[in-house]
């Protein structure tokens, strides 16, 4: 999730406590613990892969999270001696499970178990940015702070609405799976398996990923029109050992493989080879203003390979959203 919601989160949780704890600068403590994991941003400003295999890692998992909860208290024990180091450990890791949470209910993945386990999990019920969500919290937050005899309890209805509306997200997600389902048995239309994804202003607007043993098909849902006929785009799916076998030249294809979730591939031919451009369907546009605002910036965490007529790779290039395209030429 952004920033902004990673914060309110961890403020509301310092709103809930105040009558159980009264301790200066709890406020502050809490607020930051709420958005700590995000440092990982900092080691990821090398490297593209970093990026890929550092974000939402360490930082991010149950037990990276208690050693940075009792790193946080430990320098705010320092700093201000009064300052409760176990009370803060206890409070800190909250907060930071609050961030775990908020970041596992996207589609980016988040790997809870470092370093026992790698994999990164996904509950996808939220878009990345949801103002729904964020300006309900803010508005109760605010309510807590104007209201202190209600302050308590305004909060703990702040916690709650963060569990409820991402889980209520996932049974409208899930009545809707089962409807697309129903819609392509009855046109006889043969997949695999179908998915719903959240796209910008869910619950209203889903992607669906409808995907077949060769490819996938991608079409935007909106709850407001149920009725319309889904206009699909085709995809070929891409094989995750065919990128990784690029690895012996360029390490980032094995991270990649290991990444994307709905691996795409479209394939662009020149005079002098191929360029295969990898993508992940979960980075896709459907709605008309998202893709204006990709128009013409690159595909969001695509991979692009470049390889002579020999098939051999020759060079890669690595985009991610909000920075310039990583190129890479090899010998």
């Amino acid at each position: 999730m952004d920033p902004i919601t990673h914060l309110t989160a961890g403020a509301l949780l310092a709103q809930s406590l105040k009558n159980f704890f009264i301790v200066r600068y709890l406020f502050v403590f809490l607020v930051l613990a709420a958005w700590i994991p995000d440092i990982d941003n900092v080691i990821c400003l090398g490297h593209p892969e970093w990026f890929l295999i550092h974000h939402r890692g360490i930082t991010h998992s149950l037990a990276g999270g208690l050693v940075l909860a009792a790193l946080l208290a430990g320098i705010f024990r320092l700093i201000i001696k009064p300052f409760p180091f176990w009370w803060g450990v206890v409070t800190g890791y909250a907060g930071i499970l609050s961030h775990i949470y908020l970041d596992v209910i996207t589609t980016y993945g988040t790997q809870v178990f470092l370093p026992f386990n790698r994999t990164r999990y996904v509950l996808p019920c939220v878009f990345i940015i949801d103002p729904i969500y964020t300006l309900v919290m803010i508005i109760i937050l605010y309510c807590s702070f104007r209201r202190p005899t209600q302050r308590v309890r305004l909060a703990v209805l702040g916690l709650c609405w963060i569990l409820l509306y991402p889980m209520s997200n996932l049974g409208i997600g899930a009545i809707l799976t089962h409807q697309v389902e129903d819609r392509l048995t009855l046109s006889r239309v043969s997949y695999t398996q179908v998915h719903l994804v959240p796209d910008i202003m869910t619950p209203i607007f889903w992607k669906v990923i409808v995907e077949t043993p060769a490819t996938y098909h991608l079409a935007g849902l909106s709850l407001m029109h149920l009725d319309r006929d889904l206009q699909f785009r085709s995809f070929e799916k891409a094989d995750k050992r065919r990128i990784a076998s690029f690895a012996p030249r360029a390490h980032i294809f094995d991270t990649y493989a290991w990444f994307v979730l709905f691996p795409v591939v479209e394939r662009e031919e020149r005079p002098d080879g191929q360029t295969l451009i990898f993508s992940d369907l979960r980075y896709f546009p459907t709605l008309d203003i998202a893709r204006k605002y990709y128009k013409g910036k690159g595909r969001p965490l695509s991979l692009k390979a470049f390889l002579n007529l020999k098939g051999e790779l020759i060079g890669y290039e690595y985009h991610r959203p909000g920075r310039t395209s990583f190129t890479q030429r090899l010998e």
